[in-house]
């Protein structure tokens, strides 16, 4: 005779031939349709996209790290390898100072020099070069400098991603040569994330553009003056211009990562990252 309060055994295997498994007291547990529901294959590439919104978004913070703690943040950063999203922030600062520099560029002296000190060409009269030009053609000539320039500052600004890869190139081969074990992406990405510091010079450079009423070519290379050295003085004032804070905030971003990126010690790293950077020094002299 069964006890009381127990169900008979037929009912345990009718119960375990429904395959459903017993759930402990007081635990709720999902059909087994709700997982198939949640785990959709589309899932993955929804999961995809917002961890890329998400680096995307916390890429500011991260750049602000290697700026300000790099010992922190670049181990990780070379050991990534990502360097899409920088190489498109330097690109977008340098853009943003040649249109600062655009809405302030005045080239009404530049021409106005031009016919004071006008420069015969080689077989023309030179009464030929002194009659001066109407309001129509001077304004015609102003815009068209203009325009002249602001394509040049562009192309420049063109350049800046373009730089960064030829160094990252360049810093692969050298150490290659003394004997270390790099790897291209994470020089890449390190060479990439060196160009900070001249990015952050860029926006200063545009909100100092910003504040002129005007603005010359001639003062477009002293936005932001170099704290020492003179750009057009003697060798020994232009190469002190050359060691201006960014280059050497860039060189020091540059010394901290190359250790991780080359699997070199930090002596060799820092010989080398040295000696190049000397000798870039002398020959832009």
């Amino acid at each position: 005779m069964e006890p009381a309060g127990r169900s008979p055994s037929g009912s345990h295997a009718s119960g375990d031939s429904s395959g459903a498994t017993a759930a402990p007291a007081g635990e709720v547990r999902r059909p087994a349709a709700a997982d198939d529901e949640v785990r959709q294959p589309g899932d993955a590439n929804g999961e995809v996209r917002v961890s890329a919104l998400r680096r995307l978004a916390r890429a500011p913070l991260v750049w602000l790290q290697v700026l300000l703690v790099p010992g922190h943040a670049l181990p990780r950063i070379v050991e990534g390898g990502r360097f899409g999203a920088v190489l498109l922030c330097t690109l977008l600062c340098a853009g943003l100072t040649v249109a600062a520099i655009g809405v302030r560029l005045d080239m009404v002296p530049v021409l106005l020099r031009e016919e004071a000190h006008p420069k015969a060409a080689p077989g023309q009269d030179s009464q030929a070069t002194e009659q001066r030009k109407s309001d129509r053609e001077f304004d015609e000539a102003v815009e068209k400098a203009r325009a002249v320039q602001i394509v040049k500052l562009g192309a420049g600004a063109l350049l800046v991603p373009l730089r960064l890869l030829l160094l990252a190139l360049g810093l692969y081969l050298v150490v290659r040569f003394v004997g270390g074990k790099p790897k291209l992406r994470a020089i890449v990405a390190l060479c990439a994330h060196a160009g900070l510091p001249g990015a952050l010079k860029s926006l200063l450079a545009a909100a100092v553009a910003l504040r002129q009423a005007r603005l010359t070519p001639d003062g477009i290379a002293t936005l932001v003056p170099p704290p020492w050295g003179a750009l057009d003085g003697a060798p020994l004032q232009r190469l002190l211009a050359a060691l201006d804070p960014f280059t050497v905030w860039a060189v020091v971003l540059l010394a901290i990562g190359l250790p991780h990126a080359a699997a070199i010690g930090r002596p060799k790293a820092y010989v080398t990252l040295g000696t190049c950077f000397v000798l870039f020094l002398l020959v832009t002299l």
